[in-house]
């Protein structure tokens, strides 16, 4: 069953080209005759056994090598008309963590696929947790709906993006929605308890968060081959992850003091 809600929206929303480096013609003539230069008919090996691939503990085969080569072409080539470097391949965005390592190293459409899943599910796990601490006094029944629909948008989100061709544009819809719907709740939390110490950290996590979120929307050209957007991205958020703990254990340990309270 499709989200009707999110598939309505995404009519509204521009349709997002995939990248232009590898539909590039010169890049791919460039990976073809690379291939059938250096590599085995499969493409997988390198022909003359001599030959290995530079990152060989990400065990690339001899295609990935090739469009590696290739890349550095093309971008070179835009370079000399004056062209600001191309995007390849995609919009690059304990287990998301390393989802992300290992997609960032071997780039397959399963590891593709297993980082961005992983990636929602960090950003839905969050939302999912601030939305359930905002609901501990209220009624059972809320929470259990709350987790029941949760559950139900996540594992409809995870098999719609699995099946066919990855819909960038939906994910990104996706990542949004939720994404404001976590500062959203946060803020919310924030206002509703600012005497309370715990607030100080999430305040600072949701503002580096909110901030960090400008350069996963935006692009622009790697700052001397090594730091482009989505890198800064990931330089931001590393922090946020220990503010987010230290206002889940300050506010465990505020929980406990206030159950205990009624207990006694």
């Amino acid at each position: 069953m499709k989200l009707m809600l999110l598939s309505a929206a995404l009519a509204y929303i521009e349709t997002i080209a995939a990248s232009l480096g590898n539909t590039f013609p010169t890049y791919k003539s460039c990976v073809e005759s690379c291939s059938s230069d250096i590599c085995s008919s499969d493409g997988y090996y390198f022909a003359n056994p001599q030959m290995i691939s530079l990152p060989l503990l990400f065990l690339w085969k001899c295609s990935d090598d090739c469009q590696y080569r290739c890349m550095w072409g093309v971008v070179e080539t835009f370079q000399k008309k004056g062209w600001p470097p191309p995007q390849f391949h995609g919009k690059i965005s304990m287990n998301g963590w390393v989802w992300s390592a290992i997609f960032h190293s071997r780039d397959t459409p399963f590891t593709e696929l297993m980082d961005y899943l992983s990636a929602f599910g960090l950003v839905f796990s969050s939302a999912y947790g601030i939305g359930m601490r905002l609901l501990l006094y209220k009624r059972r029944l809320f929470s259990i709906a709350f987790t029941f629909l949760c559950l139900l948008f996540y594992v409809n989100h995870a098999i719609y993006l699995s099946s066919g061709l990855f819909d960038y544009k939906y994910n990104l819809f996706a990542n949004i929605i939720v994404g404001a719907f976590l500062v959203l709740n946060c803020i919310i939390f924030i206002v509703m308890n600012r005497t309370l110490p715990q607030t100080k950290p999430l305040a600072i996590a949701v503002a580096t968060i909110s901030g960090a979120l400008y350069l996963e929307i935006i692009d622009f050209p790697p700052f001397l081959w090594v730091l482009d957007a989505h890198s800064l991205w990931h330089l931001l958020t590393a922090p946020v992850t220990h503010y987010f703990w230290r206002y889940i254990i300050q506010d465990t340990k505020y929980l406990q003091k206030e159950f205990s309270r009624w207990i006694y």
